[in-house]
């Protein structure tokens, strides 16, 4: 028995992403023009993004939280779509796009928040935080729950270049979105 894997094209667009690649079995991020595979979730990650959009939702006014949504960073001139673990976003606009995947505008996202596993460290910590800073989303929470790591980092404040600026990392924040304040606590991830 042999595997083949799938060949995929160096750099893209956006549009050939939509018709060719997003729905590829396997899971992938857009990174500038360049399909980029991501490791599958675990399954104690993908509790940890579920338990966090029950905590948001029932404060829901106009918005929604939703794991396994794409966020477009930005088009031009390489295009980035990212894979959040939670994004939330206008109510309106949280709908599948003409190719049955739910897709965002990074500037209509509200909030948005990654889990973080031992394959995506330097991701999560610097190339999405970099990537959502630049693109304009609000805040950005990155839940550390690794080798018995209990911490939560809230990125808002932002610096003369519009990045976001280092916090500590705590064991509760209180997450502001579009003026609802929500409490959020690690014991409150842990199923």
């Amino acid at each position: 028995m042999s595997t083949a894997a799938a060949v995929l094209p160096h750099v893209v667009d956006l549009a050939r992403w939509d018709a060719e690649i997003c729905f590829h079995e396997d899971s992938y991020e857009l990174v500038e023009g360049v399909p980029t595979m991501a490791p599958p979730e675990s399954y104690g990650n993908r509790c940890v993004g579920m338990l966090l959009t029950l905590l948001l939702n029932p404060n829901r006014d106009g918005w929604i939280a939703v794991t396994d949504a794409g966020l477009t960073i930005r088009e031009l001139p390489r295009a980035t779509v990212r894979c959040p673990d939670v994004v939330v976003g206008p109510l309106a606009s949280m709908r599948p796009d003409g190719h049955n995947e739910m897709r965002l505008e990074a500037g209509e996202a509200l909030f948005v928040a990654e889990v973080v596993s031992p394959s995506s460290i330097e991701r999560d910590l610097v190339a999405k935080r970099r990537d959502y800073a630049q693109a304009g989303v609000p805040s950005y929470l990155v839940i550390d729950l690794r080798d018995g790591r209990r911490e939560l980092t809230l990125y808002e404040q932002r610096d003369a270049d519009g990045l976001f600026v280092d916090v500590e990392p705590t064991d509760r924040v209180t997450v502001t979105i579009a003026g609802t304040a929500i409490e959020v606590g690690v014991d409150d991830l842990l199923a």
